[in-house]
């Protein structure tokens, strides 16, 4: 069922109801927000008394079966899409420029930024040796040497057994020094 203000009316929703339902439902006006949509559907007070208007209005077993059915209907794969998905972000930043609620606006902004992949999450590495240039791995080794400056490797040599001695430890008979 999508949105129907008659077919609600017909139903027995009062015009308070409808509103709400109207307001709690669309895009861009107050979605999914019940007390936004209290205050769109002519309810007076505070902000608690709205959150409580709104917090009744949704918990109404009649009302939620209405908003249930205008979501099912809404997510059925004949009417939700990409484009959909996109234009309604767009509604609601527009919406929320006009509000003044920037912190709205900017979300609308990025996860629309997103769907087109303009922000990157993760840095991509080098994932071996093969991959990397001659810049990339001196810079890698660089900073292995200096993290590993001052490491005693004495008992390292007991560890490779007979593969072979560790550079500048006792058993290393090159007579190369060991790198600083």
């Amino acid at each position: 069922m999508s949105f129907n203000a008659e077919a609600l009316a017909e139903a027995g929703y009062s015009d308070r109801e409808i509103k709400w339902i109207w307001a709690y439902t669309s895009p861009g006006v107050a979605m999914y927000n019940a007390a936004g949509a209290a205050r769109a559907a002519g309810f007076r007070g505070s902000d608690v008394v709205l959150a409580r208007r709104g917090y009744d209005m949704r918990k109404n077993p009649r009302i939620n079966r209405a908003v249930r059915a205008i979501f099912r209907e809404a997510f059925d794969a004949n009417h939700l899409t990409i484009d959909k998905v996109i234009t309604d972000l767009e509604l609601q930043r527009q919406a929320a420029i006009a509000k003044g609620d920037i912190n709205a606006a900017n979300k609308s902004s990025e996860l629309q930024g997103k769907y087109l992949k303009m922000f990157a999450d993760r840095v991509e590495h080098v994932h071996s040796i093969e991959e990397a240039d001659e810049t990339e791995l001196v810079t890698l080794l660089t900073d292995i040497v200096g993290k590993l400056d001052g490491v005693d490797f004495s008992g390292l040599a007991g560890i490779l057994g007979d593969r072979g001695a560790v550079e500048g430890s006792d058993s290393d008979t090159s007579g190369a020094a060991a790198p600083h």
